[in-house]
């Protein structure tokens, strides 16, 4: 929740938009610590639904990239800083990675027809991100006067 608001809701909020995010990702990191703690717990083939070491591997090397994601909110320079867009690629960096991870690790042990919706929902993410970054001037004026454009990403332009 905390990147979608990062993602749609920046544009239209200013500073809410950041404790917003903040607060989604920290309450989201809680609810990982509380799952990562009970996944060590579960070794067991027949609770997980899969291959438990898979599962277990991705999501410890998951964990270790939440935790370092976490750390970029006491690492984050100024706006005016020299170093942040370096922090900004590592902060954008770790965020797709996460996400990534994520979604192969939640499929690791799931039926095939999750990993579909997630493969169609990721390929209409990366479609928008996209469209977004190519068409960026155009795309100025419209997010100003149509803020549920920006929402609807790469589907709004098809039906333009």
């Amino acid at each position: 929740m905390g990147v979608i608001v990062a993602r749609y809701v920046k544009p239209f909020a200013d500073p809410a938009w950041f404790y917003a995010h903040i607060t989604l990702q920290i309450v989201g990191y809680a609810m990982g610590v509380a799952g990562w703690v009970t996944g060590l717990n579960l070794n067991d083939e027949d609770a997980t639904g899969g291959d438990p070491g898979k599962h277990g591997a991705i999501g410890g090397v998951l964990f270790g990239i939440c935790t370092l994601q976490m750390l970029a909110l006491f690492l984050r320079p100024k706006k005016e800083h020299k170093l942040r867009k370096v922090w900004n690629l590592y902060h954008y960096s770790l965020a797709a990675s996460i996400l990534i991870l994520g979604i192969i690790n939640t499929t690791a042990s799931s039926s095939g027809r999750f990993g579909i919706c997630t493969t169609t929902l990721l390929l209409h993410q990366f479609l928008s991100w996209a469209s977004s970054t190519s068409l960026k001037d155009l795309r100025s004026c419209r997010r100003l006067r149509n803020g549920v454009e920006h929402t609807l990403g790469y589907w709004w332009y098809l039906a333009a």
